[in-house]
């Protein structure tokens, strides 16, 4: 499961940081501010990458590998400063997406978001459980996600929760199903 932050300065997240971090979950950063990289100098663009990635790696002594663009907004000459601060994956947020993570640009599943044009007036949900299912059976990698502002202001707090719990039962299956199989398991 990853993290992601958006004012790495703030006293309040830098304490959320460090607490999660010590609860061995990957922090990854989203920028200072939240700025949107490619409509912004260039300047502007580096500090906001190198400036969030090496506060991350200050509070949790661990390195920062992941970036998720500020409304999945970037362009080749962004993608290629992250990778030069030393990011090794770059999250946007495509999504129905279920490649296997890579080094460089990642697109995602399905954002908990009752508004997304790609869900034309669809519940997500519904695309959720199809894309889950899909995921199993194709063997791809299902990457879900949601701002916690959209679980408050959309109140998909129970859903959301509901479709985290249908995650683990799909990876508890799997886990079961190698170990019936003698096979190695990683999380």
């Amino acid at each position: 499961m990853k993290f992601f932050f958006i004012e790495c300065a703030n006293r309040e997240a830098q304490e959320q940081i460090k607490e999660l971090s010590d609860m061995n979950f990957a922090i990854g950063s989203h920028t200072m501010t939240h700025a949107f990289l490619n409509e912004v100098e260039k300047e502007q663009a580096f500090w906001e990458i190198n400036a969030s990635k090496k506060i991350i790696e200050e509070l949790t002594s661990k390195k920062c590998e992941w970036l998720c663009l500020p409304r999945g907004r970037g362009n080749e000459e962004i993608y290629k400063m992250i990778m030069d601060a030393g990011y090794k994956y770059i999250r946007s947020t495509k999504i129905f997406n279920l490649e296997s993570i890579k080094l460089g640009l990642n697109h995602t599943t399905i954002h908990a978001c009752p508004i997304r044009p790609e869900y034309e007036g669809k519940n997500w949900i519904d695309f959720f459980d199809d894309y889950l299912k899909k995921s199993v059976k194709e063997k791809g990698t299902f990457k879900f996600w949601v701002h916690y502002w959209e679980l408050e202001k959309y109140g998909i707090f129970l859903e959301f929760e509901d479709c985290l719990k249908k995650l683990k039962e799909v990876k508890d299956e799997q886990i079961a199903d190698r170990k019936n199989k003698g096979t190695s398991v990683t999380s």
